[in-house]
């Protein structure tokens, strides 16, 4: 089903079922959040993962009050029916979130491609290794000028 949704966003866009959706979180807005768009009972929703409720269904326009707009993505899954996606949603609803293991990239990617993976994860646990080794290694230069 396709539809175009008016939100207090500046644009309009088409909705599809089975797209993804892709936002930056207002309380997080480093990061992307993803999630799989679904029309279900009669109202635009989105499936996805976060720390609060783990995978779960929520109202499209709740997630537009505390994210902005970034994109739509189409995928296999775009334009599959409702039913067709809620019965695929059933294995993953209430597995737990994880930021680095299972978050809600992970969750899209599995319930999309059957490949749970979040290259966004993987970027930052780099990052964060990153700055823990180099914090190290300086810590370790500046005891090794001191004994000398």
């Amino acid at each position: 089903m396709t539809a175009i949704v008016t939100t207090s966003l500046p644009v309009e866009w088409p909705l599809e079922n089975g797209s993804i959706l892709v936002v930056r979180p207002h309380e997080h807005p480093y990061i992307f959040h993803f999630a799989i768009l679904i029309f279900d009972e009669g109202k635009w929703r989105i499936m996805h993962n976060n720390e609060e409720n783990n995978v779960h269904l929520e109202d499209l326009e709740s997630l537009l009050k505390r994210a902005d707009y970034v994109t739509i993505q189409k995928t296999q899954l775009t334009g599959k029916s409702p039913s067709f996606l809620l019965e695929r949603f059933k294995v993953f609803q209430g597995m737990q979130y994880d930021v680095v293991e299972y978050n809600c990239e992970t969750f899209v990617n599995q319930f999309t491609y059957q490949k749970p993976f979040s290259p966004q994860a993987i970027v930052y646990t780099l990052l964060a290794g990153l700055w823990i080794f180099l914090i190290l290694y300086f810590i370790w230069k500046n005891k090794l000028k001191s004994l000398l």
